[in-house]
């Protein structure tokens, strides 16, 4: 035994050594994959809100918008994938990655608050992911900076713990903690590797993505692909290149073992250089390939045996450093089969579930959403108006404006809810069961409830009048000298769509338009989301019919005028389109606060801006082939088949 290797635990392993080599290796390959994705998905999506190319500028700003929400994901997986192999680091390396720790001890403890505040910011990213201004940027330079400097610590960890006979003179030329060894000639090109092979493996995941989004979405599916590829294939040749020079940066005795001493070494490092090698190439042979989406899976297929084999390969390196510096491992073994087994069975069922998260993210939001009712509606077993147990429930208090029994609909005028959205009038519905709780509600009356959220929908439970009251007649809506009827013709006004290009409603003369107003950042999801889903299944529909696709067109404008450019309209617009090229059957559009207040008022569109968000209400219009009104919808109890047959009969079909 060295003399400066600390002396062996006395307490028995816990299982054969070859066991917890095995699950080593195993559970580090699963959490560099999750770091991979993080770190280089953090520095790929800083290049991409940095880029001025306006090439495939609204798929870069929906491929943004993706990695802003997934991020949160990646990281949470990265940190819970990397407990099990820290575990058996520490089981068997302790001895060395315990004293590495203890010289960089203050570094090393700043590990934790690094990854949290980037982890925060993160999530900031996440709640504004349609967000590419200056202060996004900020915060996304902020993330990859964090996120890079805990992959530099943790390479600067696992490069001490190699070099055992460095500990006794870096402790003593400093017992602070504060020791780092940058003069190792190793720690630099193993960096490089480790931050070049994040970007490949981000920029794979990216190809990915779009080969998954290829049926939802073809124009972004094909940016995504060629985008992620090209990126690949020029990490992964770079990488060989570093990775030359990392192997050249070891010590003598190593660098001979790995290069003509080690048959298991020279083979690894053999196999590693070849597929790497090939990945790189077949991903120039994709960029040119018919089917990229087939292409993408073959790079995948050579990407995760070099992965195994570099996982390998570092581990044979670590080896043959500890063998030749004296390290043994403890004889003393007492197996634990039952904890051995239960982790086992929880290994499996995590990496299931980020299988599922991860195809669920790439696949959409429509795809999540499906699958989460699915699995709620088999737990519910047949309880279907009571909320799933993760149903978000938040308390609310309020004025009553208007009570409608008929449709179990209340509008109220509610206080701030607390992490969910500011004060404003809105209205809510109540279950069937409750619908007994509105009758002799009256406007004025306050009331407490709870608003339950658990999906696209939304309602009130526990709805009780604490105090009755006179109406507050400041938030009804104004009195109207008319209503909208069938044949108005709407204001003509001037209107601006999402590439910024001018367009008024005479433009649609000749076809049937459906008409609705949204804006972008609304939080509730029955209101202005609930309407573009409705118009995405209406489009849908209307564009599989030759007949209706030349002669009907949809329309969605923002109220917004302040906050919805063309550039916000068209990043919320696009994961909406069912056609290709995108916004050629439904165009968004925004305009000045006179203009919308035009058309919207003769829709009896009302809107009240409030603590940076709106109170309104939801109207939808269909317009036949001379402009004129032909139906208006109020509220969302509309479905998109209505609107569909609505057009359909505008427009002759």
């Amino acid at each position: 035994m060295s003399p400066v290797i600390p002396l062996a635990d006395p307490l028995p392993q816990p299982a054969p050594p070859v066991l917890l080599w095995a699950l080593l290796q195993l559970t580090f390959l699963l959490h560099l994959v999750a770091m991979n994705l993080v770190l280089g998905g953090s520095l790929l999506a800083l290049h991409w809100r940095f880029s001025r190319r306006k090439e495939g500028a609204s798929e870069r700003a929906a491929l943004l918008a993706f990695f802003a929400k997934a991020l949160p994901v990646a990281v949470a997986a990265t940190v819970t994938l990397g407990v099990a192999p820290l575990l058996f680091v520490q089981v068997l390396y302790g001895r060395l990655f315990f004293t590495s720790s203890i010289l960089m001890a203050w570094f090393w403890l700043a590990v934790v608050p690094l990854v949290v505040l980037a982890y925060s910011g993160a999530y900031l990213l996440a709640l504004r992911a349609e967000d590419t201004g200056s202060r996004a940027r900020a915060v996304a330079s902020l993330v990859a900076l964090l996120f890079g400097a805990v992959a530099f610590l943790q390479a600067q960890n696992a490069t001490r713990a190699l070099r055992p006979d460095t500990f006794l003179e870096a402790y003593r030329a400093d017992r602070h903690g504060l020791t780092l060894n940058l003069g190792d000639p190793t720690i630099w090109p193993r960096y490089l590797h480790l931050v070049l092979g994040a970007v490949a493996v981000a920029a794979l995941g990216t190809a990915v993505y779009g080969a998954l989004r290829r049926a939802e979405d073809p124009p972004l599916a094909a940016w995504a692909i060629r985008r992620g590829t090209t990126v690949f294939a020029a990490a992964t040749a770079a990488n060989a290149f570093v990775g030359m020079l990392f192997l050249l940066s070891q010590p003598r005795p190593v660098l001979i073992r790995l290069v003509g001493g080690d048959t298991r070494a020279m083979t690894l490092l053999a196999l590693g250089i070849l597929l790497g090698m090939a990945a790189a190439g077949l991903s120039l042979v994709a960029l040119g390939a018919r089917n990229a989406a087939r292409a993408t899976w073959g790079q995948v297929g050579l990407l995760a045996p070099t992965l195994v084999v570099m996982v390998l390969l570092r581990d044979q390196l670590r080896q043959i450093a500890l063998h030749d510096a004296g390290f043994e491992n403890s004889a003393s073994v007492a197996t634990q089969w039952g904890p051995l087994a239960v982790f086992g069975v929880l290994l499996v069922a995590a990496g299931a579930a980020i299988v599922w998260m991860t195809r669920a993210l790439a696949r959409g939001p429509r795809t999540a959403s499906l699958v989460l009712l699915l699995v709620v509606a088999g737990l519910a077993s047949g309880c279907r108006h009571e909320a799933p147990a993760g149903a978000a429930r938040h308390p609310l208090k309020g004025k009553v404006v208007e009570v409608d029994v008929a449709s179990r609909r209340v509008t109220i005028a509610h206080d701030d809810v607390p992490g969910f959205m500011p004060a404003m009038t809105m209205p809510f519905v109540v279950l069937e069961k409750d619908a007994a709780l509105l009758q002799g509600m009256a406007p004025g009356d306050e009331i407490t409830a709870t608003l339950v959220v658990p999906d696209s929908r939304y309602w009130l439970e526990d709805l009780v009048v604490v105090r009755r009251g006179a109406p507050d007649v400041n938030a009804k809506p104004a009195a109207r000298s008319r209503e909208p009827q069938a044949g108005d013709v709407l204001p003509d006004v001037a209107l601006v769509d999402q590439d910024g290009r001018p367009l008024r409603l005479a433009d649609y003369r000749g076809k049937a338009l459906g008409l609705t107003f949204v804006f972008t950042r609304c939080p509730m999801p029955d209101f202005c989301p609930l309407l573009m889903r409705n118009f995405a299944a209406a489009e849908e529909t209307l564009t599989r019919d030759a007949a209706s696709t030349p002669r009907t067109h949809l329309l969605t404008v923002s109220f917004d005028t302040t906050y919805d450019t063309p550039d916000v309209l068209r990043a919320f617009g696009r994961p909406f389109q069912k056609t290709t090229p995108p916004f050629t059957h439904w165009t968004l559009a925004a305009g000045r606060e006179e203009s919308i207040r035009a058309l919207g008022g003769a829709l009896e569109l009302d809107y009240v801006e409030e603590n940076r968000t709106f109170t309104h209400n939801l109207r939808t219009a269909v317009l036949d082939r001379e402009g004129r009104l032909r139906r208006l919808f109020r509220g969302n109890d509309w479905k998109p088949e209505e609107l569909v047959a609505e057009l359909r009969a505008a427009a002759g079909i």
